[in-house]
């Protein structure tokens, strides 16, 4: 997972610097499930989903990229949160996901169904 995922916003960043208004990615769920949440939070500005790709429309802000950086978890030292460690998570500035048992979530849905899970990613 978290090597799919640097693969993913490691190509978006690259494109971003580049000034590209569009990238072509692999169409699997979980890059579904994250672009989904950047979506939502502003981070692009959609993207199309075809039978084995999925292209991206990146989002700029005054000519800068939306995502400044990316801080990706470690599978050799994975974090794991609980509840109430997520509020102080969540004083952090920037978007911050979460695997839980309800699927990757960020860290406002996890604080609101009252569940801990496992430090994905946070975006900048």
């Amino acid at each position: 997972m978290y090597k799919q995922l640097q693969k993913l916003f490691g190509k978006i960043q690259d494109n971003q610097k580049l000034k590209k208004k569009y990238i072509i990615v692999l169409n699997t769920k979980l890059n579904i499930i994250i672009l989904s949440t950047l979506k939502q939070n502003n981070f692009i500005r959609y993207f199309i989903v075809n039978n084995n790709n999925i292209v991206i429309f990146l989002k700029y802000i005054n000519k800068f990229p939306s995502i400044r950086s990316v801080i990706c978890g470690s599978k050799t030292k994975p974090v794991f949160y609980t509840n109430k460690e997520l509020y102080f998570l969540n004083q952090l500035s920037g978007l911050i996901l979460i695997s839980t048992s309800l699927g990757i979530v960020t860290v406002n849905d996890a604080i609101k169904y009252k569940i801990g899970g496992l430090f994905i990613c946070r975006i900048l």
